[in-house]
Order: C-alpha cells, then sequence, then structure tokens
C-alpha cells in the first residue's frame, strides 16, 4: 500500500462553527465563531446584549482546537446550555445558550462539495488479487473514505488509516493539555467497542498514577476504582508497550483483589503514553460485557494514535515549564525591586492577583491572562532606576524627588523594549500611573488615549497604595480606600474599571487577596510577600500552606510562643 499526499490549500477543511441569535433584538444574526467571542451588556463586547439581568462581560465562548469551550465570566444570573446552569461547557452542534432572556444556538456548516474536493487529501492506492493498481483518495476536509469495490480487510484499513490521519489533525490543534487528552480519548472510544476508556498521567517524583480524564459509553461509569490488577499496568509501564487481554477469565493479568466492589472487565488495553523514551501515562480501555473486544489490529491503532497524544503532551509541558521560568524570572526581578522598598514589599502580587481577577471577569484570552499577570509583575520594574535615597525616604519627596520618581514607567519601558516576548507587557508599565482626567504621568493621557492595560492597572494600584503602610501618611482600611475610588470614578480612574473592581470588591475577592483579617496568632506572614496566611485552630509544626497572593508554599516552623513560615523551595 503505498501513500501520495496531493496538497493544497487545507484552511477551511472542517465545518465552520457558526452562533444564530434565536430571540431579542439581534435575532436572526448570525456570527462565525473563529476567535474568542465574548458575550455581555458591555458596548466593546462582540455580541451586546442591552438587558439588565446580563452582566457587562457575561460570557465568553473560545475556540480550543477543534472545539468550542463557553465560559460563564462570574456573571450575576449565570449562562445556561440546554436548559442547565454553567460555569463552563464544551458546545456542540445544536446546543442551546441562553444568556439573560437572549437564546442562541451553535450549528456546523460546511463547505460545499466542490470546495471539499479542493481540500488537502491522501491517495491511497492499492491493488487487487490481480495486480491491478486503485486509486482511493481520502479528502481530509470530512475525514472520509471512498471503500466502494474494496474486500473487507482493506476496507477496515482504510478507515483505520483515516482514524489514525483525524487524531492527528485534531490532536495537533490542541494548546493545553487537557485539549490533548480529552481529543485523544474522545477519537478512540468512537472507534473501539470499549464500554469505559481513561488516561492516566504519571506523577514524576511519587511515580504514582491518577486518573485525568475519563469517558463510558451510555449506562456505564467512569466513577470510582478502575478494577484492574496494577501488575497489568506495571507491566505496561515498565515495557513501555501495548497489551491487549482479550478474555479476562483466562488472564491472571488481570485478576483483582476479591474484596473490590463494582464492574469487573472482561476485556482490557492498555497502551502507555512515551515520548523521547519518557514515559508520560497509559491509555486503559475495557469492556464490561464481552470478551474478545478487543484484538492486536485495536492495541496497533491505539499505539498509532498515543505516540502523537505523547508528543503534544511533552510539547505542552516544555511550554509550560518555559513559562514558569520566565515567570518565576520575573519575580525575582519584582522582588529585588521591592527588596530595595520595603515599604511595599507584598504591593507586587497584590497589585497582580486584583488585576486578573478583574480581566477574568472582561472575557480576555488565555494569553491576555498570561500578558496581565507578567504586566503586574513588572509594572514597578523602572523603579530600579531610581535611587535608593528617593525610593527609601521616610518623608514625603520634595518637587525634584518626586520629577524623578515619575520617570519609573518610562524607565521600564526601555528595560523591556529589547526583550521580544515581554513587548506586549509594555503598555502596563508605561501607562499604569496615567489618569481618565488626563493629570497623570508620563505623557498626561487622558480617557481612552490611555491604554486599557494602564487604566486597568491604575485602578489596581492606586487601591494597594492606600491601603499599604507609608511613614508619611496613615493608611487607609480596605472600606475607605474603595470610597476612595469611587469618589475618584470618571476624575482619576476609568469608570468602567471601577465599575469592574466593584465587582471583585463585592465577591470578596479583594477581602481575600489582601488577607488583613488574618493576622493574629495563628497565622503567619508569607515570607515572599508578606500576606498573612491563617494556620487554623491547631497549627502543627512542618505542615505546608500555600499564599493565596503569590503563590509561594511555606513550611510552618515554631517561632518562640508564635509561628514563623520559611519557603518551601
Amino acid at each position: 500500500m503505498l501513500f501520495q499526499s496531493d496538497k493544497t490549500d487545507g484552511r477551511g477543511m472542517m465545518g465552520y462553527k457558526v452562533l444564530i441569535v434565536e430571540s431579542g433584538l439581534f435575532q436572526g444574526s448570525r456570527y462565525v465563531i473563529f476567535a474568542p467571542f465574548r458575550i455581555g451588556r458591555h458596548p466593546e463586547n462582540d455580541l451586546q446584549i442591552t438587558d439588565p439581568n446580563v452582566s457587562r462581560f457575561h460570557a465568553l465562548v473560545e475556540p480550543k482546537g477543534q472545539g468550542l469551550l463557553l465560559r460563564d465570566l462570574g456573571s450575576k444570573n449565570a449562562t445556561f446550555v440546554n436548559g442547565e446552569r454553567i460555569r463552563e461547557a464544551w458546545l456542540r452542534a445544536g446546543d442551546e445558550v441562553r444568556v439573560g432572556k437572549v437564546r442562541m444556538r451553535l450549528v456546523e456548516e460546511g463547505p460545499s462539495e466542490e470546495e471539499r474536493k479542493k481540500k488537502e487529501s491522501i491517495m491511497v492506492l492499492t491493488s487487487d488479487p490481480r495486480g491491478r493498481v486503485k486509486a482511493h483518495t481520502i479528502v481530509t476536509g470530512q475525514f472520509s473514505v471512498s471503500t466502494d469495490g474494496l474486500s473487507p480487510e482493506v476496507a477496515d484499513q482504510l478507515n483505520r488509516l483515516q482514524a489514525v490521519f483525524q487524531a492527528n489533525l485534531m490532536l495537533s490543534a490542541q494548546a493545553d493539555l487537557d485539549g490533548v487528552l480529552r481529543t485523544g480519548l474522545e477519537d478512540l472510544m468512537e472507534i473501539l467497542r470499549a464500554d469505559r476508556g481513561y488516561v492516566l498521567t504519571l506523577d514524576e517524583g511519587t511515580r504514582d498514577l491518577r486518573v485525568r480524564y475519563s469517558l463510558s459509553k451510555p449506562g456505564f461509569d467512569t466513577e470510582g476504582d478502575i478494577l484492574v490488577s496494577s501488575r497489568f499496568l506495571d507491566q505496561a509501564l515498565r515495557e513501555k508497550k501495548g497489551l491487549v487481554i482479550e478474555d479476562t477469565g483466562e488472564e491472571p493479568l488481570l485478576d483483582v483483589p476479591g474484596d473490590h466492589r463494582g464492574p469487573r472487565a472482561r476485556c482490557a488495553l492498555c497502551v502507555p503514553l512515551v515520548d523521547r523514551d519518557q514515559t508520560l501515562g497509559l491509555l486503559y480501555f475495557d469492556n464490561l460485557v464481552e470478551p474478545g473486544a478487543f484484538s492486536e489490529e485495536d492495541l496497533q491503532l491505539v499505539t498509532a494514535i498515543a505516540a502523537p497524544m505523547a508528543v503534544q503532551m511533552r510539547n505542552i509541558q516544555f511550554r509550560d515549564q518555559l513559562q514558569r521560568a520566565y515567570l518565576d524570572t520575573l519575580s525575582v526581578l519584582a522582588n529585588a525591586i521591592e527588596a530595595r522598598d520595603h515599604y511595599t514589599v507584598g504591593h507586587t502580587w497584590r497589585v497582580t492577583r486584583f488585576a486578573l481577577a478583574m480581566v477574568d471577569r472582561m472575557g480576555c484570552t488565555e494569553e491576555q491572562r498570561r500578558y496581565t499577570q507578567m504586566g503586574g509583575i513588572l509594572h514597578d520594574i523602572g523603579k530600579i532606576a531610581v535611587e535608593d535615597s528617593i525610593l527609601r525616604k521616610k518623608g514625603p519627596l520634595t518637587k525634584e524627588e518626586y520629577q524623578k520618581m515619575q520617570l519609573h514607567p518610562e524607565h521600564g519601558a526601555r528595560i523591556l523594549k529589547d526583550v521580544e516576548f515581554l513587548k506586549p507587557v509594555i503598555p502596563y508599565v508605561l501607562f499604569h500611573q496615567e489618569r481618565w482626567d488626563g493629570k497623570g504621568y508620563p505623557f498626561g493621557l487622558k480617557k481612552d488615549e490611555v491604554p486599557w492595560e494602564g487604566r486597568l492597572l491604575g485602578v489596581c494600584d492606586a487601591f494597594d497604595a492606600m491601603t499599604s503602610h507609608r511613614p508619611y501618611r496613615r493608611t487607609m482600611s480596605p472600606e475607605e480606600a474603595w470610597e476612595e475610588i469611587l469618589k475618584e470614578r470618571g476624575k482619576q480612574f476609568d469608570p468602567e474599571m471601577v465599575d469592574l473592581f466593584k465587582e471583585i470588591w463585592e465577591t470578596g475577592q479583594v477581602a481575600n487577596i489582601l488577607q488583613h483579617y488574618a493576622k493574629s496568632e495563628l497565622s503567619i506572614a508569607c515570607p515572599f510577600c508578606s500576606t498573612h496566611i491563617p494556620l487554623g485552630e491547631k497549627p502543627a509544626e512542618g505542615t505546608f500552606v500555600e499564599c493565596p497572593v503569590c503563590g509561594k508554599s511555606s513550611v510552618v516552623m515554631r517561632e518562640g510562643r508564635g509561628w514563623k513560615g520559611e519557603l518551601a523551595w
């Protein structure tokens, strides 16, 4: 069998996902979803719904690989899919989405038959028993295979080739680990005669397996234990090759302890997820009714799909590790700044958390959320260029000193401008001291002249500054600072950003980030950002706690009659 690729323009191979409005002012409107699509009351949304029951930024529809993920953005009156309230849901063709009183339906529309024929295709050349060559084309847009005139064996081989090809395309489009696992498992469950399917990931430290994703056919539950001997899984891990047991009654490898309750597999298939000799986990499938449901051909098919799954999983792990390394490096820089100005310890992390809570309600993409996180961490990076005598001064600054301090946004922008991956962060750094009324610095911009990143961070930065200790002025309580923010709405601050901050204030997110209420004899100060972390009624030495602001873990230690924390590296 010979495979020949006929490469043409492959755009639009899959169907177009279209959201059709079925009620309300925009009834009949159609929106092709090819990028993040925001729904809400605010004019900046892609679909603006002027309904008081709809939040300003209510919901987000976001393409993920070949699927669409709908997220409720913390709205007051919820988002519904097919009548059920959701926080997050994968949308399928035919699903009804309701926001306020507006109903929408998702449909998938494909290209015409003529267009489909022009898309990228694979030509499969086979020979019949007389040696005559026949050509069969797989059209990748629809992943359809013509098997007319072929023997059942060849037709089955073509169908399996189709499955592997489709899985590879789908997997390569996934940008997050959950998407890879979901796509791989869904594709295989459609092909195999399996009642249940699991992706188990391997912990690099403990070498323990845990269920990361599972699917089952109707009537079969994936909750609870997988009743299979660890020897079966251990052998697949140890030998780094797949195993298939056609009848568990004749195979001692699948013996399980007699005290287990629940359905037992009649046959099982297991394939390790291996990339460059590193085992990342396992794919496990079973049939609870039918012995012999899996064959060696099934094992080969799962192995063929497990390989690109593992490669994509590893690529995503490398990317995430790189991003964590970036953030750790940025954190070191931010802490170096705070070490020079001990009056602002923890300021960077609180401002970052406020900003992230706000963009989560705006419906920003994951990429923009990441930039907001980096922007919050680095917003004061320019203070590196400010003299210690100014930065650490215990009294009010002179006019000349204040003018030098006002240069720190520009210093920060110059530091970042030559670092390619940090260029999107510059607006947070350069414009966070601008004001809505044009009285800010460094440029005196006003209203929408100030990029939204600066307007967002301006509210967060000012609120934390008012609630932070300064030797030359009284520290405001969170309530007093909030009243000041409201007073300056439309003057110092963008009204829309104040309204967003109001949402995280009313939901208690601000109080949780500040942690002022947690300072007591039964708390520790985070050694990284100085946030107070409650220990509960019975603290125990040697236990670990996580800071709700900077996310760092600390070991709880005794200090006299009280407690302290040491960073857990």
